[in-house]
């Protein structure tokens, strides 16, 4: 048994989060490095109430800085690798919507949430990237920008 916040978690956890694939003019995605060291998409939680859409729109404008116009779902990162281990020892599995958009305004910049933001090339990612991000480079490969 595994015990986080004095309460005893027994199972993994599921959660629902929204991510955005942002792509610039010269084809390069933006990703954000987390607290963690790992580099992510723009992407969070959903809260109450919040469609999965509205939460990519709201956490990649938290997150970088940027207002994203017409995005589109690009598909569900899932599975039994779409998983992160918290400092506490409890497994969280994600169920993350992935959204696209090559639209947006504003001033790229880093929340509090994270290390660094960036544009990068498909071809000259960071090292430590997230399992979200390994399942959309997969779809990327696969069907293009």
């Amino acid at each position: 048994m595994k015990k986080a916040n004095g309460m005893i978690l027994e199972q993994p956890l599921i959660q629902n989060a929204a991510g955005m694939v942002v792509i610039n003019a010269q084809q390069q995605i933006l990703l954000q490095q987390r607290a963690s060291g790992l580099w992510d998409l723009p992407g969070g939680h959903l809260e109450p109430g919040e469609s999965l859409e509205e939460c990519a729109f709201r956490e990649t404008l938290e997150e970088t800085g940027l207002q994203v116009h017409a995005a589109h779902l690009l598909g569900v990162a899932s599975g039994k690798d779409v998983y992160v281990d918290t400092p506490e020892g409890q497994r969280i599995f994600y169920v993350t919507a992935i959204y696209q958009a090559k639209a947006f305004e504003g001033e790229l910049s880093c929340s509090s949430e994270s290390k660094a933001v960036g544009f990068f090339p498909l071809h000259s990612l960071p090292d430590v990237i997230s399992p979200s991000v390994k399942c959309v480079l997969q779809h990327l490969r696969e069907n293009g920008l």
